[in-house]
């Protein structure tokens, strides 16, 4: 138990001030106002790395992953963004993390993600917005989340019924989620990164799950 509380406190002030860490449900209106960087990449290198906590007494360990950045939909990104991210303890060197249990995110060098990126923490750390739902793997033009998409869209169809997106809201709300051994329904990118720049830049208003409307 004191093991617990005590990875719990390092892994707060270790990734303070983010709000990134929730594991609430939200939706795509929570995902795009509560990101600072929104953008699709291809993974270009992934590096394990060691860094201080926000005390800067207490070594972690960190990946640090480079993007080639290809659509940018929101914040300042170069053509290639470098961020880290909490990783896995070697014996005798961190603090005994596991970023794999708490469900943090992994990227695979070589391969496209649509990130949503939350800010930078005292220690340099980032987290996706919402761990798993704040990042969605790109395969065949057709996005997938963490959680199967689960939630994306919760809420919103109140907000546009006759809109742009509405077909594209209506559509994945009447997907069930997959059963076991079943494939997810993707959702297609280019309909969600359109959706996604209008809620940047507010010309789509829509319900956001973590209270009003973005």
């Amino acid at each position: 138990m004191r093991y617990c509380r005590l990875s719990l406190c390092l892994l707060a002030l270790a990734l303070a001030p983010l709000q990134a860490t929730t594991v609430a449900a939200l939706n795509v209106a929570d995902l795009s106002q509560t990101a600072t960087h929104i953008f699709e990449g291809r993974c270009l290198k992934i590096e394990t790395l060691t860094i201080k906590d926000s005390s800067g007494k207490v070594d972690l360990p960190a990946v640090q992953y480079t993007f080639e950045v290809l659509d940018s939909l929101k914040g300042d990104q170069a053509q290639t963004f470098v961020f880290q991210q909490l990783g896995n303890a070697v014996n005798g060197r961190h603090f005994p993390i596991n970023a794999d249990k708490i469900g943090i995110p992994k990227y695979n060098q070589g391969e496209t993600y649509l990130i949503f990126l939350g800010g930078q923490g005292k220690s340099g750390l980032r987290l996706p917005v919402g761990l798993a739902q704040g990042f969605f793997h790109i395969r065949e033009q057709q996005a997938f989340n963490g959680f199967s998409n689960a939630h994306i869209f919760a809420e919103m169809d109140q907000s546009q019924k006759q809109g742009a997106h509405a077909a594209l809201i209506q559509a994945a709300l009447a997907t069930p989620l997959p059963s076991s051994g079943k494939q997810a329904v993707g959702v297609g990118i280019d309909a969600l990164k359109a959706m996604v720049r209008d809620l940047v830049d507010g010309t789509f208003v829509a319900k956001a799950r973590m209270g009003g409307a973005r």
